[in-house]
């Protein structure tokens, strides 16, 4: 047989429901808990506005130049002045043609792109007697 102590715990009566209470909320109310101190900031001046205003356009400006200078760099890498050779366009020749003798490091699709880019081409079409730069590959 084995013994198990007994706890004397008196039953405990469920509490009453409570209910939702609506509080008053707003200006009024937080003013008259505070002791009438108002948490509002005051108004800003003229002065303090236009501080900001000069703030937020410097900053902007920060920004543009920024940008307009990591533009340049990468610019400068993707196009590199040197190394690049002017070819003149024969009779009957391809710009596909001259990547493909040019650039012969690179595949030539991607030998195409860079001969158009490096020339501001949108097309694919070249004339007779036409000079274009040839980056180098």
């Amino acid at each position: 047989m084995s013994a198990v102590p007994s706890l004397d715990v008196p039953a405990v009566a469920p509490s009453p429901r409570r209910h939702l209470h609506l509080v008053p909320s707003g200006p009024a109310v937080v003013d008259s808990l505070e002791g009438g101190r108002s948490t509002r900031r005051a108004p800003l001046t003229r002065r303090a506005v236009l501080a900001r205003r000069r703030f937020a356009a410097l900053l902007a400006l920060l920004v543009l130049v920024g940008g307009g200078l990591l533009a340049a760099k990468a610019v400068a890498e993707a196009n590199p002045a040197g190394g690049a050779t002017s070819v003149t366009v024969k009779d009957g020749e391809t710009l596909s043609q001259i990547a493909a003798r040019e650039l012969p490091s690179l595949r030539n699709d991607r030998g195409v792109v860079a001969i158009q880019e490096a020339n501001s081409m949108s097309s694919m079409h070249v004339q007779a007697g036409q000079r274009i730069l040839v980056p180098a590959g």
